[in-house]
């Protein structure tokens, strides 16, 4: 019984960022932005706008979610894989070539996420950044970093970012057509008599 929770519960854990993004999730890390903050305290009905425009944002980046959550499955995966083979390059000398090849195998993978990022959003930083976490995750015994979902991370927080975005743009319309709205005080001259 204890043996099958713990293997259910890792499997639940690997899988993880196989699993879709939530909207209350995106929708609480949202908030979070202190402009968002500032017009759901003037606006608190507008939280269902803002759930709109992440729905949209999350369907709109589905590709770059399911990528990412490819890579941080595989990744998660792989980390007892490169661990042991750390180990045998300790002891034996020969897990560095079982990493190479665990890292070659996976390298489309990273280079393609990477180019459809550096494409979808226009963020060229971000996806160096990506190749940069890869070195870094080849240096550190085990590949430990590959337990963070960095890929997963990144994509929702272009979902947020996006669906913020049009919320924001969206509000600060609706606030120039409320105070089109509003009528002029409208000026009288009166005829001065001689």
């Amino acid at each position: 019984m204890g043996l099958e929770k713990i293997a259910r519960n890792t499997g639940d854990w690997v899988a993880k960022p196989l699993k879709g993004v939530s909207l209350e999730s995106l929708v609480t890390k949202a908030i979070d932005a202190p402009e968002v903050k500032g017009v759901l305290a003037v606006r608190p009905w507008s939280v269902a706008y803002l759930k709109q425009y992440l729905g949209e944002a999350a369907t709109h980046n589905r590709l770059l979610r399911r990528l990412a959550g490819y890579l941080d499955t595989a990744n998660r995966v792989t980390v007892p894989i490169d661990t042991a083979l750390d180990y045998s390059n300790v002891v034996y000398g020969v897990g560095l070539a079982g990493r190479a090849i665990g890292t070659m195998l996976k390298l489309p993978g990273y280079l393609a996420y990477s180019a459809y990022y550096a494409g979808k959003t226009g963020d060229f930083l971000g996806a160096l950044g990506n190749l940069a976490y890869e070195g870094i995750s080849w240096l550190v015994p085990g590949s430990l970093p590959h337990l963070i979902s960095r890929y997963t991370h990144q994509s929702e927080k272009r979902i947020v970012d996006e669906g913020v975005s049009k919320f924001l743009k969206a509000d600060k319309a609706a606030q120039a057509r409320e105070k089109s709205k509003i009528p002029k005080p409208r000026v009288i001259t009166l005829p001065v008599a001689a």
